[in-house]
């Protein structure tokens, strides 16, 4: 693969970069932009490589004298720099980020995170919640793989940080307010302990911490944030700062925040989730009573809604093909797909028997739904008249896989399918992913894949 525009480099051996200039001051290091023309090109050959500007993200290897604001400002400046697109640019600094936090950043990981997050909104639109959300994925990240937990200090400037932004004193959008409590998993206990200034807290301390957030959640009830309240009830356990969950009901199905209500009722327990039932066929939504119904296995005890629902959609599909000629069949189905309606158009297909299922197969195909048509071949046993279809899902599988970081995942998805399999080499070579190109070669056996055309990002993709 042929890279063009700035390339993302790794730290190299004493303190140079093959390509640019680095400056330093002290232990820190700045991230450097320059033209490949340093003292270190010593062949044409690496004088064509990186004649391109790069990055330096060297500054990165050693965190021991970084603060979080220098920390930060590298970041930016490592993303202002890059010229790919947003979401390419997002991928790698977030593997980069996550392998800064193992090396030394003070006086540990989540608490450098916490005090980065106190500085970004200095940065501004757009970059205080993009940077926000990779630096808290990348801790969650680090958390899974190498089985970090949180410390008594961490969780309790979270904790602060969390009512900080509760608060308005700093100013982060709702999104991250519940990722910082979900990623610290913050309890009430620690919520009590920030608010009275001690360690020691004692039921009427709870209490106090239950009020002070039931107020701060009506504040986002009436501001129509639904799905924060709820996730916030859910998450600390306190739904009695609710006054009337029934009222608290009515009033999101009022506002058409149908996902929230499921939510809410699912959380208060079966009998709302039997209220919420009753309100849907009150309102004559049959399909959102039978998904909560068959959601929450009450089939015996909603069955005449359960009928009543499956005799409807068979009834609407009757109605329409009584209104069709034989000839109209093909019509019929481009209709139903034009209005998204693909599980009726699937039902029709099967229906109409072998060649409408082909067709609406070919439909899919045309519309890049490769997983429907996937699905559709697998579940009609059509693998033999389709198989260029199922290799191309697959492969557009593995690389949304790749692009996750999910490489072994990928190779089990493969099935030692040699065709798979090479792909996923190529997409590995793409990647700039060396180790796992040799090791996928040498596992099975494959061979004519050459490692110089792509340029090493020097990254754990595992």
């Amino acid at each position: 693969m042929h890279y063009s525009g700035p390339q993302i480099i790794s730290s190299c051996p004493n303190n140079t970069v093959t390509g640019g200039n680095m400056y330093s001051s002290g232990s820190t290091h700045c991230c450097a932009m320059r033209s490949g023309q340093g003292s270190n090109m010593n062949s044409k050959s690496k004088d064509d490589i990186y004649q391109s500007r790069v990055i330096c993200l060297h500054a990165f290897s050693d965190l021991t004298h970084v603060s979080p604001a220098m920390f930060v400002y590298l970041l930016r400046e490592c993303y202002i720099c890059g010229t790919k697109k947003a979401t390419f640019k997002f991928r790698v600094l977030q593997q980069q980020v996550l392998n800064a936090l193992r090396n030394s950043p003070q006086p540990e990981p989540a608490v450098f995170i916490v005090q980065c997050l106190y500085i970004l909104p200095l940065l501004g639109y757009p970059y205080t919640e993009g940077f926000s959300h990779l630096l808290i994925s990348s801790y969650r990240r680090l958390q899974t793989k190498d089985n970090l937990s949180n410390s008594f200090e961490s969780k309790r400037i979270a904790s602060q940080l969390f009512l900080n932004i509760l608060n308005h004193l700093v100013p982060h959008e709702e999104r991250i307010l519940i990722k910082l409590m979900e990623a610290f998993d913050l309890k009430l206990k620690e919520i009590a302990e920030v608010i009275c200034g001690s360690s020691e807290v004692n039921d009427g301390h709870i209490d106090s911490a239950k009020t002070y957030l039931g107020h701060y959640i009506y504040k986002f009830i009436e501001s129509q944030s639904y799905m924060t309240a709820v996730t916030l009830l859910e998450h600390f356990s306190i739904c009695e700062s609710v006054d009337s969950s029934l009222s608290f009901l009515d009033k999101l199905i009022q506002a058409n925040q149908f996902k929230v209500a499921e939510k809410w009722a699912i959380l208060m327990g079966k009998p709302m989730i039997r209220l919420l039932i009753k309100k849907y066929v009150e309102m004559n939504k049959p399909k959102n009573a039978y998904d909560m119904i068959k959601a929450n296995n009450l089939k015996q005890e909603f069955s005449d809604v359960c009928q009543l629902y499956e005799q409807s959609s068979l009834k609407k599909l009757e109605d329409i093909v009584l209104h069709e000629s034989p000839e109209s069949s093909h019509s019929f189905l481009d209709r139903m797909i034009q209005n998204k309606q693909y599980k009726a158009a699937e039902k029709w297909a099967i229906l109409m028997g072998k060649p409408m299922i082909c067709l609406l197969i070919k439909r899919y195909v045309d519309m890049s739904m490769l997983k429907h048509a996937y699905l559709i071949i697998k579940a009609n046993d059509l693998h033999e008249e389709f198989a260029d279809v199922q290799h191309l899902y697959k492969q557009c599988l593995l690389k949304k896989l790749a692009e996750k970081g999910c490489w072994d995942v990928a190779e089990f998805k493969t099935n030692k399918d040699r065709q798979l399999l090479d792909y996923l080499v190529y997409l590995a070579l793409e990647a700039g992913y060396h180790e796992k190109v040799e090791e996928l070669c040498d596992r099975y056996s494959l061979s004519g894949f050459d490692n110089s055309i792509a340029l090493p990002l020097h990254s754990d993709h595992r």
